[in-house]
């Protein structure tokens, strides 16, 4: 099987300088409720995320721009908590520098969260 290749992300990754090429490596990032009153669901989101990366991965990554590179994945635990999730995706932005958010569960936390993806 052919590692995915995704064209937009070559130009997203391009016009952003998002993942030198010298360390091959996307980094995703997400502020999960692994912990919390939604927990149960919130750890299918968190495990979802891993096994996916895990995956692809496994299968030699994925082709931007021509180049391969490997998937990361930095998770933070929201605790259920929207305010510690916004300062966990303003982390993951300024502190961690990932290249790509992923979102979190429930509607509530997404709005809140979307929020610091759009600045």
């Amino acid at each position: 099987m052919r590692p995915m290749t995704f064209p937009v992300l070559a130009a997203a990754l391009a016009l952003a300088g998002a993942a030198s090429g010298q360390d091959k490596k996307i980094t995703l990032g997400a502020a999960v409720q692994l912990t919390g009153r939604l927990a149960n669901t919130g750890r299918y989101y968190g495990d979802g995320y891993q096994i996916t990366v895990d995956k692809i991965n496994a299968k030699g990554g994925v082709t931007v721009g021509g180049t391969k590179y490997q998937l990361a994945l930095r998770i933070y635990d929201s605790q259920s908590d929207t305010n510690l999730g916004v300062r966990q995706y303003v982390q993951l932005l300024t502190q961690d520098k990932v290249n790509f958010l992923l979102g979190p569960f429930s509607s509530n936390d997404a709005l809140d969260d979307s929020s610091v993806a759009e600045k």
